[in-house]
């Protein structure tokens, strides 16, 4: 009982101030048996305080990142005004969540939630503060043509992003149809497939695998990781591709940054790809994101000190975002 008292001021926050509850709001809280019930707990008492109607449905945990749900948890999906998803693999790259959110419901994501994720570190950020930041390298993101991404460690990535819509995720889903993940805030963008080049270095987490024992060198080829080195990370890795026998599961799917200046490094995607001072690569499916790959799942990667220029300007230099040089790229013709 100590830990839902404790876990409230987290709780209290992603209804009140990330999700905008209203009275009388359908709320479902969708989680699986390999997440702490307190977690969908706490959400749903925090939600009925504000006098809405919670639900929580727990299912077994699906088999990877951005399998369906079951058919009684899509059903109710399409019904909800709001949806929140402490799962142990996404469900945000589903078309269970894509129906629902064309329909108007609020989605906010919460993959690999524990405790500690409602008790400190990234929750406590000012998410409304940081909104026009996320917003504008959002906006940036999709304004730039090219896309040159490197990391001290040795990720080196070119790429075009001419066309793609850079999509703002700053931890709040006030209007209908948002999708966001939380307590995630940070800019992303789905390249086009095929034009990826050069090397991704992961050397901080992977999805479901945890920090990684050695960094894993992925080396990238026309959009689709064709070559995968490192320790036991990097292993899994390559089985995890291999599962999806499918090969536009090896198409690199996103590029994102993180923005959360309080969030935690700890080994969990949710909220070490939201770190101010990192980055994320994704492969596979990125239809929910603005791309055009279908792939049975979606699995991200971790990296830090990020530095990405776009069309040639320098727009992140590890942990700082350089403002002044994103509204250059703005106010060009």
């Amino acid at each position: 009982m100590n830990n839902i008292i404790q876990m409230m001021y987290g709780a209290k926050k992603i209804i009140k101030e990330c999700a905008r509850v209203r009275p009388g709001e359908k709320v479902l809280i969708v989680t699986d048996t390999e997440i702490d019930p307190s977690i969908s707990l706490a959400l749903a008492m925090a939600a009925y305080y504000e006098n809405a109607d919670p639900v929580i449905m727990t299912i077994i945990p699906r088999k990877g990142h951005g399998e369906e749900p079951p058919e009684p948890v899509r059903e109710a999906m399409q019904v909800a005004d709001v949806i929140i998803t402490p799962t142990s693999k996404t469900m945000f790259h589903t078309k269970a969540i894509r129906d629902a959110a064309r329909k108007g419901a609020r989605v906010l994501s919460m993959t690999g939630a524990s405790p500690r994720t409602l008790m400190g570190g990234a929750i406590t950020a000012d998410f409304i503060k940081i909104k026009p930041i996320v917003d504008k390298l959002a906006e940036a993101l999709t304004k730039a043509e090219t896309l040159r991404l490197r990391t001290p460690g040795g990720t080196e990535i070119e790429a075009s992003i001419r066309g793609r819509v850079g999509n703002s995720e700053p931890g709040l889903a006030w209007e209908k149809g948002s999708m966001v993940g939380v307590p995630d805030i940070e800019a992303n963008i789905a390249p086009v497939e095929d034009s990826v080049e050069g090397v991704a270095l992961i050397d901080v987490t992977a999805s479901n695998f945890g920090f990684v024992d050695t960094p894993i060198r992925i080396e990238i080829r026309n959009g689709k990781a064709v070559k995968i080195e490192g320790g036991r990370a990097a292993d899994w890795l390559r089985k995890v591709l291999e599962s999806a026998n499918d090969p536009n599961q090896y198409y690199v799917a996103e590029l994102g940054f993180g923005l959360n200046p309080n969030a935690e490094l700890q080994g969990r995607i949710i909220e070490d790809e939201s770190a101010l001072g990192t980055c994320h690569i994704a492969f596979g499916d990125n239809i929910s994101l603005g791309g055009k790959n279908k792939a049975p799942f979606h699995i991200d990667l971790v990296m830090k000190d990020p530095i990405l220029e776009l069309d040639g300007i320098k727009v992140i230099d590890r942990d700082k975002v350089l403002l002044e040089n994103i509204d250059k790229l703005l106010k060009r013709g």
